[in-house]
């Protein structure tokens, strides 16, 4: 601390791995005049470091007549990345095809609605993602996402039919209401209402019901998502009508078979306009860039 011009500091340190700074006084250990790189000390080890330079004619850098082992770079991990298709801004769905780039470079050369690559690998940091048309080569949006390491994504194109704008729908698997590990004997389902059915917020939700009438989540809006732990099983689900008591069945779901330490997952999709609402289940365990296509395209009554 406080160290002058032709100063000189004898430290004895334990060994190990020191990732070092030379900051200014004022600083207070805050911004980085430079920042070393980390550096391995072994024991009864005698190592000389000097900071040279002069910011104004030469940069400031290190020197050493010694030597110094650089500590090897620590792994980072890649972000894992599931992209999906869930915009029904056009029809037929060949005219809703799409090239999504990320800070320029192709990430997926086309992917249309309905369509969901899973698991992508993409190293951590911060991206433009953007959708592309290929139909016009024009850019439909763009969003800075950041994705850190080791962490689980789902990357959505949603909305963009009749009613609510084009948007890229960002969901973390770190977020508590879209993780949970499946006990032994449970399932995982995870549900997720991205179907715009209105201009208005309030008059997209919709109720989520067993075939045989128990209402499994109430009151969903547009872009909510929930996990359910359920008992493996068969299980036969529909989407009804806000406050319908589960009778005004909007949307019947085939039948799923839940198996003990799965998880599943379901995405309402379309406006019910220009795109019929539908559902699609999803295996987000899938291998790293399996292409899956819409399960179900079942017409919805009109609301």
């Amino acid at each position: 601390e406080n160290v002058t011009y032709k100063g000189v500091l004898d430290l004895e340190l334990a060994p190990g791995v020191y990732d070092l700074k030379v900051v200014p006084v004022a600083n207070g250990c805050g911004d980085a005049a430079l920042d070393l790189p980390a550096v391995k000390f072994s024991a009864k080890e005698i190592v000389d470091l000097f900071v040279i330079g002069n910011i104004a004619n030469l940069p400031l850098s290190l020197a050493t007549t010694t030597g110094v082992e650089l500590a090897p770079e620590p792994e980072v991990k890649p972000a894992t990345v599931t992209v999906a298709h869930f915009a029904p801004f056009s029809f037929p769905r060949s005219a809703t095809a799409v090239s999504v780039l990320a800070n320029g470079e192709t990430l997926i050369n086309s992917i249309r609605f309905g369509q969901i690559r899973h698991n992508l690998k993409v190293p951590a940091g911060e991206y433009l993602i953007e959708l592309v048309s290929r139909r016009s080569n024009a850019t439909l949006i763009g969003e800075t996402i950041k994705f850190e390491p080791d962490t689980r994504y789902l990357v959505a194109a949603i909305g963009g039919g009749r009613f609510l704008p084009l948007e890229i729908f960002v969901l973390t698997y770190s977020n508590n209401r879209w993780q949970r590990s499946a006990g032994a004997d449970t399932s995982l389902l995870r549900i997720a209402h991205l179907a715009p059915l209105a201009s208005k917020l309030d008059d997209t939700r919709i109720d989520i019901c067993t075939d045989s009438g128990t209402l499994v989540l109430t009151d969903v809006p547009y872009k909510a998502f929930a996990t359910l732990e359920l008992p493996a099983g068969d299980y036969d689900l529909k989407v009804s009508s806000l406050g319908a008591n589960c009778a005004d069945m909007v949307l019947d779901l085939p039948p799923v078979t839940l198996v003990a330490g799965e998880e599943r997952e379901v995405y309402t999709v379309g406006d019910n306009v220009t795109v019929p609402l539908q559902a699609l289940f999803a295996d987000p365990t899938s291998e790293e860039g399996v292409e899956q296509m819409m399960q179900l395209f079942l017409p919805s009554l009109n609301r």
